[in-house]
């Protein structure tokens, strides 16, 4: 049962976290930048603050939240369609709608080895998966436009909505109830996003801040990198999930649940913001330089 001693238990480990990621953050400002920052961010002012300080704050809030609000009142906010589902879902959606904008406004492309692009194809294909996870959060739109399930997906969808991610297959237990083996719960939707995120927004980045080599590759195929510092915020937040569910609030773990996710839907839409305020900055960077080394033109004589 929760009490007022698991409180202010998670409430001094909330303010550790505060005052761990103000003192990276600053140490990373002054000290560290050029390592864990991509190398083609430069002296780009946006963010240095600003964005880092709202990740902050979307993870601080969320889970003191979790902690301090009663039960009806977090059920209220993560029911289906409520404030907090949706808040999540819109952050995945403009993080989905900023990068075929980004395919449109710029220009280099892909070199892949075998073949080389004129458009970066990476930015349509995070924009395509972004597009079909924003659907798949709201269902499609299934309750918005009232829509019945039909009758032969209700019976393989373990919510009964018309979505991919709550099929029984992308489920960590079978029909009868029963946990899936070790096979089987690879194709866990939960999982797999896990393996997404881990992927491009930890193990990518931090790979590109420490390895000169991975960083010379990941040009080359000009493969989308955001900045190593917001790797802990994205484990911070499933950590946290992870914490309160299991330990502090057990009868939340649906809605702590449901806060996690919306809290990367928003970490998902800050960090395209980031990232692409920083590419467009070492370009325009780059374009200036390219104009002032070019020579000016000797005066013409008067003839």
């Amino acid at each position: 049962m929760y009490d007022w001693y698991s409180g202010i238990f998670y409430t001094l480990v909330c303010a550790l976290l505060l005052g761990f990621a103000v003192l990276s953050i600053s140490t990373i400002r002054k000290q560290l930048w050029p390592l864990t920052m991509p190398r083609w961010e430069g002296n780009m002012k946006l963010g240095s603050h600003s964005v880092p300080l709202a990740f902050l704050l979307i993870l601080i809030l969320s889970y003191l939240m979790l902690l301090f609000l009663d039960e009806p009142t977090i059920a209220s906010l993560a029911a289906e369609d409520g404030v907090i589902e949706w808040a999540g879902a819109l952050g995945v959606l403009a993080t989905a709608l900023l990068f075929p904008v980004k395919l449109w406004k710029d220009k280099p492309g892909n070199d892949l080895v075998l073949f080389k692009t004129k458009k970066n194809l990476f930015y349509l294909l995070f924009g395509m998966l972004f597009l079909f996870g924003f659907g798949e959060e709201i269902s499609w739109g299934q309750r918005v436009l009232a829509l019945e399930t039909p009758q032969a997906l209700q019976t393989i969808n373990t919510q009964g909505e018309i979505n991919i991610h709550n099929l029984r297959i992308f489920h960590g237990v079978n029909a009868e109830g029963e946990r899936k083996s070790f096979v089987g719960l690879l194709l866990n939707a939960d999982r797999l996003f896990s393996l997404f995120w881990l992927t491009f927004y930890v193990l990518i980045p931090v790979l590109y801040a420490l390895s000169p080599m991975a960083t010379r590759w990941l040009k080359r195929i000009n493969l989308p990198v955001v900045s190593a510092w917001v790797s802990p915020f994205f484990v911070a937040n499933y950590l946290l999930s992870v914490i309160l569910g299991v330990y502090v609030r057990p009868t939340l773990s649906h809605e702590i649940v449901e806060a996690k996710e919306a809290n990367f839907g928003l970490f998902l839409m800050l960090s395209t913001i980031y990232l692409f305020a920083a590419v467009d900055s070492a370009q325009h960077k780059t374009k200036t330089s390219r104009d002032l080394s070019i020579p000016a033109a000797p005066p013409q004589l008067g003839v």
